[in-house]
């Protein structure tokens, strides 16, 4: 009997420090699914501004407040940790790999709200724009596996009240290496003295264990990327201005 009893305070015993084990194991693992690096490096250039012909126009972009439905990208591209296929774009400068976005109000406050969890975000130029005028198109072109995805904002309104077309922009995915790039074209009209805009990347998605967050402090030459978000950008990039954020993983 005796030798029973303590066969089963044994049993107890080791069982109490198998649940601990895998308890600390489990904490660990979460720790490493919010990991607030981001696994991109940031670089800048200038290229020859090329407006994108023939590609697929989204009509409902061309408006004050726009959103578009779910659209192809044309291969699988990888943000962060996860890969997507699909994306949305607005007519306030972003898009978007998971959920619809089309906030007007660029802060940092906006990113935290429950209805945008999870939210994957490009802003080449977040701010309150005008598409009025204008035409969103998108296009992939090349072959696998080096095709590029191209979506274009061409002659778009900043801010939302200017008269006429202030700035082109474009954001580039590329198959295989899954640089992003933002590239910029000033338009005959100047942007109007309310702008405010965020130029910069946003991971939202909480298990993922890569990427959260890098925004430039300015819109010059060569701007500072870092995790603090910036929402005080009032000037139009340069005609062929390039942004690239490149994964550091795959670049290797």
């Amino acid at each position: 009997m005796k030798y029973l009893l303590y066969n089963y305070k044994t049993r107890l015993v080791f069982f109490a420090i198998f649940v601990t084990l895998f308890h600390a194991k489990s904490i660990a693992q979460e720790t490493r699914q919010i990991n607030t690096n981001t696994p991109y490096g940031f670089s800048s250039g200038s290229v020859a501004y090329t407006y994108l012909n023939g590609g697929t126009v989204v009509p409902a972009l061309s408006a004050d407040q726009g959103v578009s439905s779910t659209l192809p990208i044309g291969f699988s591209f990888q943000f962060g940790g996860d890969f997507y296929s699909d994306f949305y774009a607005s007519s306030n400068g972003t898009l978007s790999f998971n959920n619809p976005f089309v906030d007007q109000f660029n802060d940092s406050y906006i990113l935290s709200l429950s209805r945008y969890t999870n939210l994957t975000l490009l802003a080449p130029l977040w701010d309150d724009l005008n598409g009025e005028g204008g035409t969103f198109s998108y296009k992939t072109i090349g072959m696998a596996p080096n095709r590029i995805f191209i979506a274009e904002w061409k002659n778009w309104k900043w801010y939302y009240n200017a008269t006429s077309a202030v700035i082109s922009f474009q954001v580039k995915l590329y198959e295989g290496s899954n640089t992003i790039e933002y590239v910029y074209n000033q338009e005959p009209t100047p942007n109007t003295t309310s702008v405010s805009a965020s130029i910069g990347m946003f991971n939202g998605n909480i298990l993922n264990t890569e990427a959260k967050q890098l925004w430039l402090n300015n819109s010059s030459k060569n701007p500072v990327a870092s995790i603090n978000f910036t929402d005080t950008i009032t000037i139009r990039p340069a005609s062929g201005q390039v942004y690239r954020f490149t994964h550091k993983d795959l670049a290797k």
